[in-house]
């Protein structure tokens, strides 16, 4: 029975329950987060289904349609369970906390790794099922509506189909990170692996939910552009390919009814189309096998290897020493900190953004989705006119707003609510000395990495002096957007407790519009400084701007800091007293 137990412990492994407030901890976050993605799967299918429930088509035409939709489900269950393999990357294998408990434990090191196999697939295959659930009954469904010649057992039919080609999409994402993770544990060696690993980590969380937010806009027209070209490269039209295959290309076969002209004419143009189409599929079909082959041996070897390397086919446990520049650490605290207050929260503001799990990952959540909105504002910004556009301008904020945003709700998060005894004792009451130490530790981490990334493309477009100059106006906007989200904080970042906002489903929409809203502004706010007749008077909008917030803060009144702080709804009846 130790395979049982052990299988249960690991999967556990899965829930964090580290506690971020006395009352409560992350597995209650993981658990609206689940319900949440459950609810934008039945959201998205019915939004995208609801042409099909509105409209009669032909089977030309919903055979073309319906390949959009196709590709769409195929790329969301293979990106969304990626994303969660690469969002608990650490527990996809034994780790050194794994190596170090078991290795004395009178248990063979094979049951160990079945039962850490059968944990890690018995979790992809929750996921993948909560991801495909109400596609594969809401997508047949409301294409049997638009398509009234077929029959119940066709609908039910299709179900099967998209079920098992959506989850073996789902099955080949998590495979792909799982066989990412042990490539790079076997090539690097245990210990420049656990010194990578979080790096890793989040490069691969950036990557992947920079393609989740670009699917709905690249889900359309694949039959006219999916099968050429780099599109049929894609891991996701070799799916699209089989899904047509197994299911026979039955839609386009289906009998014909007596319609009007115009809707005749548009059943032979999907016809001849979809029928051009067909001959490349059954060539998509066999390259799923070739791409279940090729990640299951390289996951297979890069397993062995690991399982050689390390006692129980994990990590060795090895050390993680992180050595700071000592002449960086001079530099900064001759020039951006200079008080122990303001030095206490940079390097510990530095320590907690990087080598907390959770900070990390938020971090690298919000850079994904920098990247893809501003993927998506550059995809309709003519670049080739040479001119500087609000869209191009508008890259930058995206960026370093987002990563900024991501900040303002982590310093509200402990990394380790059980440590925070240690701020408690050196407390000197320096509130506001100890925020500004964390703020630049922000702009210089987060904010000015992300302008510095949009400088070098600025250059080449626009030309090098533009280009300081958009990045000059980007550190000055960087800095009001910070000193405005940190307006009104009275508590020590990354110590107190984790209070959830009252009302955060109503507030947080209001916030992003107000994000959006205040980005384009300030895109064109700096068209207008860099190309406009009187730039002074823009720059004089944003030095007073800054000067009202500054303001603000310093006549902000410095309260007791209370680490304890208790939830709204916690009522205590002082029996004690």
């Amino acid at each position: 029975m130790a395979w049982r137990h052990l299988t249960k412990l690991f999967l556990r492994q899965f829930l964090e329950n580290d506690l971020v407030s006395p009352d409560s901890d992350r597995a209650h976050l993981l658990a609206v987060v689940g319900a949440g993605l459950v609810s934008l799967t039945l959201f998205a299918s019915m939004f995208l289904s609801a042409a099909y429930a509105m409209s009669v088509l032909t089977p030309g035409q919903a055979a073309v349609m319906t390949l959009n939709d196709k590709f769409f489900y195929v790329s969301m269950a293979m990106l969304i369970t990626a994303l969660v393999a690469a969002a608990q990357w650490d527990a996809l294998a034994l780790d050194q906390r794994d190596s170090a408990i078991l290795d004395p434990l009178p248990v063979r090191p094979s049951i160990i790794r079945w039962a850490k196999l059968t944990a890690v697939a018995i979790f992809g295959a929750a996921v993948a099922l909560a991801v495909n659930a109400f596609p594969t009954f809401v997508f047949p469904w409301m294409v049997s509506f638009s398509l009234r010649q077929m029959r119940a057992t066709e609908v039910f039919w299709m179900m099967g189909i998209h079920a098992s080609i959506t989850l073996a999409a789902a099955a080949f994402g998590y495979l792909v990170v799982m066989a990412v993770r042990e490539s790079l544990c076997a090539v690097l060696g245990p210990q420049l692996f656990t010194r990578m690993s979080p790096t890793f980590q989040a490069s691969t969380i950036v990557l992947l939910g920079s393609l989740l937010f670009l699917v709905p806009p690249a889900s359309t027209r694949i039959a006219q552009r999916g099968f050429s070209g780099w599109w049929a490269e894609l891991p996701p039209m070799a799916f699209v390919g089989a899904y047509e295959e197994v299911s026979n290309n039955f839609i386009v076969d289906l009998p014909r009814r007596r319609v009007t002209a115009r809707m005749a004419a548009r059943d032979r143009e999907g016809t001849a189309l979809y029928e051009q189409r067909r001959p490349l599929m059954p060539a998509l079909a066999r390259r799923v096998q070739v791409l279940f082959g090729g990640v299951l041996s390289i996951l297979v070897a890069a397993s062995i290897v690991s399982a050689l390397r390390a006692p129980v086919g994990g990590a060795l446990l090895v050390t993680n020493e992180r050595r700071r520049s000592r002449a960086g650490e001079l530099i900064a605290n001759a020039v951006i900190v200079r008080t122990q207050a303001a030095r206490a929260g940079f390097y510990f503001a530095l320590a907690t953004l990087f080598r907390s799990k959770t900070h990390r990952l938020t971090l690298a959540c919000a850079a994904a989705l920098g990247l893809s909105m501003s993927f998506v504002v550059l995809t309709r910004t003519d670049l080739q006119s040479g001119d500087l556009r609000p869209g191009m301008l508008a890259v930058q904020p995206l960026l370093y707003g987002c990563l900024l945003a991501a900040f303002r709700h982590l310093v509200r998060v402990p990394p380790e609510l059980r440590a925070n005894w240690g701020v408690r004792l050196a407390w000197r009451a320096q509130r506001r000395a100890f925020t500004d130490g964390v703020c630049r530790a922000a702009m210089l981490s987060l904010a000015l990495p992300a302008i510095a990334l949009v400088f070098v493309p600025m250059a080449f477009v626009a030309g090098v002096q533009m280009a300081l100059a958009h990045a000059a106006l980007g550190v000055a906007g960087a800095v009001i957007l910070l000193e405005a989200m940190m307006l009104g904080y009275d508590k020590a970042p990354f110590t107190c407790n984790y209070i959830p906002i009252a009302g955060a489903k109503g507030i947080v929409p209001l916030y992003v519009i107000a994000f959006l809203i205040g980005v384009s502004a300030f895109a064109r706010l700096e068209l207008a400084i860099m190309t406009g007749d009187n730039p002074l008077r823009g720059i004089l909008l944003l030095a007073s701007l800054f000067a009202i917030l500054r303001i603000a803060a310093l006549r902000q009144r410095e309260l007791p800091v209370d680490f304890d702080e208790p939830p709204p709804a916690l009522q205590t009846l002082g029996l004690h007293t």
